[in-house]
């Protein structure tokens, strides 16, 4: 009875211990990140300093338009310069994060639009965005990089340009709209592993690469009225919405291999220059084709399908298509 006891206390003494360590290590970790209002932000960029921030929480919205260096770029515009680095690792933003503002002017009907340029890098790893980012219109002279980050609210990178080489997206997790519309990015743009809980767009892109490899799309994904110089690769992954590749113009190969749709797949009024190979994908709706223009024959090697209409495909050669 007694070694049963001893045991006993043995085994609850060490658990105790353990418990105690795991709460310890909790609460350290917890200490561990610096709380930072968005102002102290602006004020470090203001004074012409790189902005580096690991394991933060920042409070109230961090607004980029509001740094000081501000130049009017036309008549209705302002461009706000950030010229130095941007970075910040393993941090929660509790406010809204943005980069445009639409200004109403008294006694005009014309409003003013402020937009900004970052001079350099712009790195969001493995961040935590609680409400609203909106980084329309913004112009990136460096790589991007959302690298790990989690988005709860809408997510929109509408109409801004990225001259860097590398915008990075890996493993990012939306649970609402995401958008990159109209965007103009001159390097190679990659949301590998990356999952959206509601829609999906990346409507009149125009990018190098585009890589979208192992995603799961809950709703609908726009890739229509794109123009994409180098490869789509969307292979391995799964569209439970409606799916559009309509109106666009992929001048390399498109790659869409073991990708599950489970709505409608629409490829219409689209010129594929390069070679497309959709094998061992699933279609559990209509592939809509009309109008589309195909170099060569795509490769469809055992695919699935649950509705039998023929799949028209139209092929023409190179030299007979007018690139407009």
């Amino acid at each position: 009875m007694y070694r049963m006891n001893n045991y006993w206390s043995k085994t609850i003494f060490s658990l105790i211990v353990l418990f105690s360590f795991v709460g310890c290590s909790h609460a350290k970790d917890k200490s561990a990140l610096k709380e930072i209002k968005a102002s102290e932000i602006i004020r470090t960029i203001n004074k012409g300093k790189d902005v580096s921030i690991v394991n933060a929480i920042i409070y109230d919205d961090l607004d980029f338009t509001t740094v000081e260096d501000q130049a009017v770029s036309a008549t209705n515009e302002v461009t706000v310069q950030i010229p130095r680095q941007i970075y910040f690792q393993d941090c929660v933003f509790m406010g809204r994060v943005s980069t445009y503002e639409r200004m109403t002017r008294i006694k005009s009907r014309f409003p003013i639009y402020k937009k900004v340029h970052f001079g350099g890098e712009v790195c969001f790893y493995n961040c935590d965005f609680r409400k609203a980012l909106n980084f329309n219109e913004a112009t990136v002279d460096g790589n991007l990089n959302f690298t790990q980050t989690q988005f709860n609210d809408t997510t929109t990178f509408n109409h801004i340009l990225v001259n860097g080489t590398q915008s990075q997206f890996v493993k990012i997790n939306a649970n609402n709209e995401f958008s990159f519309v109209y965007s103009t990015v001159r390097g190679n743009l990659n949301f590998m592993d990356a999952q959206f809980q509601d829609k999906l767009s990346f409507s009149g892109l125009t990018a190098q690469n585009l890589i979208l490899n192992n995603t799961q799309i809950e709703k609908s994904l726009d890739l229509s009225n794109m123009t994409l110089l180098g490869i789509l690769q969307f292979n391995y992954s799964q569209c439970k919405g409606e799916a559009f590749l309509s109106y666009s113009k992929f001048f390399d190969r498109v790659s869409i291999n073991e990708t599950s749709f489970e709505s409608d797949l629409s490829l219409e009024a689209s010129y594929f220059y390069g070679m497309v190979k959709m094998n061992k994908s699933s279609f559990a709706n209509k592939i809509s084709t009309q109008g589309a223009i195909f170099i060569e024959v795509p490769e469809m090697n055992e695919i699935k399908r649950n509705n039998e209409e023929p799949i028209l495909i139209e092929t023409r050669p190179a030299s007979t298509i007018q690139i407009n």
